[in-house]
């Protein structure tokens, strides 16, 4: 079996919103938590762009929370071309990002802390596209 190398070239966030119109009165609210990708897979420089979104919103609408992370990864495999693995990868290697940045927003006085599961969640994948790349 060939062994997989992923190099990762550049990781930035580009969206952090945060709100919370007022402080909870119960400590234990319920979230719903909304994780979604996007991939562009470069076949010719075995590049792979993808945009994380991470969403969470209260049950009553008093917190909103949303994240979004880009990653460049360069693979040097072409064994990979399942875009549903290729996906599950990239999400598995940015959650701890992810979980720590969305831990680093709300854990401020007077806001209640959200610390999400260590276990990277199922991620939905929103779109694929494969693009030529050429040079000029």
């Amino acid at each position: 079996m060939p062994e997989l190398q992923i190099k990762l070239k550049e990781s930035y966030f580009t969206r952090l919103e945060f709100t919370q119109n007022k402080p909870p009165k119960n400590a234990k609210i319920k979230l719903k938590i909304t994780p979604s990708y996007t991939l562009d897979i470069l076949r010719d420089t075995s590049e792979v762009e993808s945009n994380i979104n991470l969403s969470i919103e209260s049950e009553d609408n008093n917190i909103l929370l949303n994240v979004s992370m880009h990653t460049l990864i360069e693979f040097n495999s072409e064994n990979i071309n399942d875009e549903n693995i290729l996906g599950n990868l990239i999400c598995n290697l940015m959650w701890p990002h992810i979980r720590s940045e969305v831990v680093l927003l709300t854990s401020q006085p007077g806001i209640m802390p959200i610390v999400l599961q260590l276990q990277t969640p199922i991620f939905k994948r929103e779109d694929i596209s494969i693009y030529p790349t050429y040079v000029v």
